[in-house]
């Protein structure tokens, strides 16, 4: 997301939030998920030591509820006065999330998750999550035509070698490369793509802002 800061070079700028002038505004989109097996209920969570939210250095304007899956019930946040949001719920069914928008004045998108869940496993961060939805247009229609530009290259740098019996000339080895390199680029960009999109679970990566909190939150 932009940062959008004082110091930018755009005359008659500045930055506040609710008639509040501050330094720097940031807008994070935050997945949380249940990767677990089990259902996690409000009871489980350690009073002592709640689901909180946290940018290091700086504060949280506002945390709220995006989307979420069915299993995901009233989950809603708590300003806690100390610049970090409480993250609350009614019930977490396992394989389920939802996504948080946060308003903050941090230079940085990824924040601290801090709190205790009964009987589970500290909670884990798969950093940032590359859906493409804030690329430029042109880098999006780019991804878009990798798979057929890696399929397209390569098949043309193998049909070149065929026409121009370079398998029989033992010295054309660096002609050989030079005509299948841009094919294979293209496809080891292409895994780099799908690998990062398998790394986030599917129900997941469907969570995007469109299905807004009802009667659920």
């Amino acid at each position: 997301m932009k940062i959008i800061e004082k110091r930018d070079s755009l005359e008659g700028l500045s930055v506040s939030h609710n008639g509040e002038s501050i330094e720097r505004l940031t807008k994070s989109r935050i997945w949380l998920w249940n990767d677990g097996r089990k259902a996690i209920h409000k009871s489980d969570v350690i009073e002592e030591n709640p689901l909180r939210v946290i940018f290091p250095g700086a504060r949280i304007l506002s945390l709220s509820v995006l989307d979420y899956s069915d299993g995901a019930i009233k989950f809603r946040s708590k300003d806690l006065g100390d610049g970090s949001w409480q993250i609350e719920f009614g019930h977490w069914e396992a394989k389920h999330g939802v996504v948080l928008e946060a308003l903050h004045t941090s230079n940085r998108f990824l924040p601290t998750l801090a709190g205790s869940v009964n009987g589970l496993q500290p909670i884990h961060s798969i950093g940032l999550i590359e859906l493409g939805s804030f690329l430029p247009k042109r880098t999006r229609t780019f991804r878009r035509w990798v798979p057929a530009l890696a399929v397209l290259f390569f098949a043309a740098g193998v049909w070149a070698i065929i026409r121009f019996n370079l398998l029989m000339q033992p010295r054309s080895i660096a002609a050989l490369l030079l005509l299948l390199a841009p094919g294979e680029f293209l496809m080891v960009l292409t895994a780099s793509f799908w690998l990062n999109a398998l790394s986030v679970p599917r129900k997941l990566r469907r969570l995007d802002g469109s299905n807004r909190p009802n009667n659920k939150q």
